[in-house]
């Protein structure tokens, strides 16, 4: 694994977030932070998060036959962070119990539109790249071993400990 620290200077900390087009970790959007430093994936989050709550409190949903049968309510998962200070009514937390009529539970709802790829590329779009961040490069090796047969070998049970 290798990491890559990218950091900004000084002077291109002063230009304007326009300009940089990118923000800094202490540069967090709107009067709501889910998180304490600015990220992209966090902004994405929390964007997904108010848009998914909002545009699915008490929707119709619509039946085969054209009819509507039940309205799905949007709930927050339990171990999700939510603003004290969230716009509109308090949704309650999402279970997995179907109701009759319905054919996902509200956790599948708020799951599948969590990963709606239309709301994610308009989240994205309103959510700069971060300045700074650390990256990882990795690569994984995926040879098959025979364990049995390099355990048989007394020299393979020895174990070599290294620390860097």
């Amino acid at each position: 694994m290798v990491p890559t620290v990218h950091k900004a200077t000084d002077a291109f900390k002063k230009l304007s977030i326009e300009k940089r087009g990118c923000r800094l970790p202490h540069e967090r959007v709107g009067s709501e932070h889910l998180f304490r430093n600015y990220s992209q994936k966090a902004c994405i989050f929390q964007c997904m998060m108010k848009n998914v709550v909002r545009t699915t409190f008490n929707l119709p949903v619509v039946s085969f036959a054209g009819h509507v049968t039940v309205f799905m309510q949007s709930c927050i998962p339990w171990d999700y962070p939510l603003p004290a200070s969230f716009e509109g009514p308090q949704p309650p937390l999402c279970t997995s119990f179907v109701e009759s009529g319905e054919t996902l539970s509200p956790l599948e709802n708020f799951h599948a539109a969590m990963l709606d790829v239309d709301r994610s590329a308009k989240c994205e779009s309103r959510c700069p790249p971060n300045c700074e961040e650390t990256t990882y490069a990795f690569s994984k090796d995926t040879t098959m071993i025979n364990a049995v047969e390099n355990c048989k070998d007394s020299a393979a049970r020895k174990v070599n400990v290294r620390i860097f």
